[in-house]
C-alpha cells in the first residue's frame, strides 16, 4: 500500500456498499474490487501449506499470487499463516481485541471507535466520529461511499 496525497481506501474482505456475507473474503471479489481501484484488507489462514480465506474458520482456498502485494492487507487468522506472510513479505498483521494494532509495515490500525493520528481506521461505521482529518485511510466495509 503506497501512500499518496490522497486517503487509502481499503475494502474490508471485498464489501463495497456493506456487508455482504455471501461474496465477501472470496478471491473473485477480492480481485475484481482491486481491480475497481481499491486496496482490500482480507482473513487469510494457512491449512496444510495453502492460504485460505475465512474470518471465523477456513472457508476457501484462496491464492494469494493472483492478486497485487500492493493492493492487499491481511489479518492472519492463525499463528503460521502470520509466519507465512511475514516471510513472503505481504502487507499484514495479527488482532485478536486490541484497540490498536501496528502492521509489519509501520501502519496504525485504529479499531473500536477509537482515533490514533495518523492511523487507518478501521470500519468507521460500527463507531468512530471521524472529528479531523489527521487519519491517512479507512477500511470499511462501505468503502465506495468515501471515494471521491
Amino acid at each position: 500500500m503506497e501512500m499518496k496525497n490522497q486517503k487509502l481506501l481499503i475494502s474490508n474482505r471485498g464489501n463495497l456498499g456493506g456487508r455482504d456475507k455471501e461474496k465477501e473474503n472470496k478471491p473473485d471479489t477480492i480481485r475484481a474490487v482491486i481491480d475497481a481501484g481499491f486496496c482490500v484488507k482480507t482473513d487469510i489462514w494457512l491449512i496444510k501449506n495453502k492460504t485460505v480465506t475465512g474470518v471465523d474458520q477456513p472457508i476457501m482456498e484462496f491464492n494469494l499470487d493472483t492478486v497485487d502485494k500492493e493492493k492487499i492487507l491481511i489479518q492472519a487468522r492463525n499463528p503460521s499463516a502470520f509466519a507465512f506472510l511475514l516471510k513472503e513479505g505481504y502487507h499484514c498483521f495479527w488482532r485478536e481485541s486490541d484497540n490498536f494494532v501496528m502492521t509489519n509495515r509501520n501502519f496504525v490500525l485504529s479499531y473500536a471507535g477509537t482515533l490514533f493520528p495518523h492511523a487507518i481506521l478501521m470500519m468507521p461505521e460500527d463507531n468512530t466520529i471521524m472529528t479531523n482529518d489527521s487519519y491517512i485511510g479507512i477500511c470499511s466495509d462501505f468503502i465506495a461511499g468515501y471515494s471521491e
